[in-house]
């Protein structure tokens, strides 16, 4: 089970990448940058970096070369911008954004590098003319951390056009270049917008550590968070928190904790960054004795 942690505004846990379709993004001057309406929902700029090539307006920062990496697995993504290697004190990527920010405006984005360590964001703050930051801890194992971050904790205020994001690692070896993967990149504002799609039945099998549960991500135009795993008694169990057996890392999780022997029924919904629930398709069967 993943522990979450929330400070000042800031969402971190250990989760595998998002994927989704296509990528939003609004190209024109920046005093025609859309602003929320009354529903106080909109994704302004989404990227999955499942394209072959790495989308336009993507640049490596301070000369650091950056391309799309071969899925791997990851969450159901088909792709992920690798940045770097490169020697340079700094490594990154950044891209040009353009959108005002709102009371309620966020950033949601995964990253990943061997050995884990700190990896910066920075945020291009028009009405104080400097860029604005944040440090998240990758998971020291490797595997992809999922961060979500309130741009007004950074001290942005409401009204403030944006137009530029980066994701920074600085080195501190100075014997070998350093690399990290970034993916899931969304920023929006609001709550009201659309769940992710519904999650598909998981596979269950049953071995020495108990049941290993495993799932295809489904599609989610704001980015997944995380995934919630449900256990009942019967298919029809209710999906709410007195069934929630734990939000999960990866597009797969075990359960060994069984008061008893017999059938059990698990299913799987994803969480996208506006915390919208998505349902799901149905629950799998599984015999314990």
């Amino acid at each position: 089970m993943q522990i979450r942690k929330r400070q000042a505004g800031v969402w971190g846990w250990r989760v595998a990448v998002g994927a989704w379709a296509g990528a939003l993004c609004f190209a024109g001057p920046r005093e025609q940058a859309p602003q929320p309406s009354g529903s106080r929902g909109q994704v302004h700029a989404a990227h999955g970096f499942e394209a072959p090539a790495v989308p336009a307006g993507w640049a490596g920062g301070y000369e650091t070369p950056i391309a799309v990496g071969a899925g791997d697995g990851a969450m159901g993504s088909k792709g992920f911008l690798k940045v770097g290697p490169h020697t340079g004190k700094w490594v990154g990527a950044r891209r040009n954004v353009n959108f005002v920010a709102q009371e309620d405006t966020w950033l949601g984005f995964s990253a990943r590098k061997p050995g884990g360590g700190r990896v910066e964001v920075q945020i291009n703050d028009t009405k104080r003319k400097k860029n604005v930051t944040k440090s998240f801890w990758m998971p020291s194992d490797g595997s992809w951390g999922t961060f979500r971050l309130e741009v007004k904790f950074l001290g942005i205020d409401p009204g403030t056009p944006l137009t530029g994001a980066g994701f920074w690692l600085q080195r501190n070896d100075k014997r070998a270049p350093i690399a990290f993967d970034l993916d899931n990149v969304v920023f929006g504002t609001g709550t009201a917008l659309e769940p992710p799609q519904p999650a598909p039945t998981p596979s269950a099998v049953l071995g020495k550590e108990g049941v290993r549960l495993a799932w295809a991500p489904p599609q989610s135009a704001a980015g997944i968070a995380a995934f919630r795993v449900y256990r009942g008694l019967h298919p029809a169990f209710a999906r709410d928190a007195r069934h929630l057996l734990l939000e999960a890392a990866n597009p797969f999780c075990d359960d060994n904790a069984f008061a008893h022997n017999g059938d059990y029924f698990y299913a799987v919904r994803a969480v996208n960054f506006a915390g919208n629930e998505g349902t799901d398709t149905g629950a799998v069967r599984m015999r314990v004795e």
